[in-house]
């Protein structure tokens, strides 16, 4: 079994037995293991651990997120007690997500793109633009800055990488103008290990969108999920036929996000990921 550690010099936290680990749900994924993770820490610790160790793990994680709810919480309610909570344009996000278990793994040390680490939360709240709404919108955090701007009333650089949301959310577009897909990346370094972008630096992509996603690795290996019909990311279909004119699509789709943001080699199909 797994004991926490406990220190006797420090009082006990109200959030220390909130959540009973016998009774948290583990995800249905949790046994779907690729490979090519086995050796990232996110799966050795599990593997150490177990599933006490698991359990225990996903009891300190729902306690912290609990803990950051209850200080949102106390902002939101200084920011009303002020007379402000109207006024003021409130973002809720994070850099990245924990695997929570998904696929055998924990944490964020992952060379993965599975969405339980790449899917965070986006909030948005300022009332007199937006009503309560749920979108579905292909959007990452680039976007953040460009939304920012225009809600209040900056111009935005025309080199921007991200786009506006206001106009989608506000209902003055369709979403069906926005873009499609939403990207990410995993950049190694150079050969000169500098900061400097070029061809000896080796990438991971992921294309998200649509109810898919297409994912290739430095090393050529491609994954294609439909995210609609499997959630959990536990089938490969970069294989089957069949699927093949849905992933030609998103490759040509981080082709040309690629050439925008100068990615090296990025004009023909055997850039990507080189």
């Amino acid at each position: 079994s797994f004991t926490a550690p406990h220190d006797p010099n420090v009082g006990p936290s109200p959030y220390y037995e909130m959540f009973d680990p016998a009774r948290i749900k583990l995800p249905a994924n949790r046994g779907v293991i690729e490979d090519r993770f086995r050796n990232d820490w996110g799966r050795r610790i599990v593997a150490d651990l177990g599933e006490p160790g698991l359990r225990e793990f996903l009891r300190v994680y729902y306690a912290m997120v609990k803990l950051v709810d209850d200080q949102v919480g106390r902002i939101l309610k200084a920011l009303e007690a002020s007379g402000q909570l109207d006024r003021t344009i409130i973002v809720f996000t994070a850099d990245h997500g924990d695997m929570a278990g998904g696929h055998g793994m924990v944490w964020k040390s992952t060379g993965a793109f599975y969405d339980e680490i790449v899917r965070v939360p986006l909030l948005l709240r300022y009332p007199s633009e937006f009503k309560p709404q749920r979108s579905e919108l292909a959007v990452d955090l680039t976007d953040l800055m460009p939304t920012l701007l225009e809600l209040t009333g900056q111009p935005i650089p025309q080199g921007a990488q991200g786009q506006s949301l206001v106009p989608y959310l506000t209902g003055r577009k369709e979403a069906s103008q926005a873009r499609r897909y939403s990207f990410c990346e995993r950049v190694g370094g150079n050969r000169q290990n500098s900061r400097k972008l070029d061809a000896s630096a080796k990438g991971t992509f992921m294309v998200r969108g649509q109810g898919w996603k297409y994912i290739r690795y430095a090393d050529g290996t491609e994954y294609l999920y439909h995210l609609a019909a499997d959630p959990g990311e536990t089938i490969n279909l970069s294989s089957p036929p069949a699927q093949h004119p849905r992933k030609q699509e998103m490759i040509e789709a981080l082709q040309g996000w690629q050439r925008r943001t100068g990615w090296p080699g990025a004009t023909n199909r055997k850039g990507i990921g080189q």
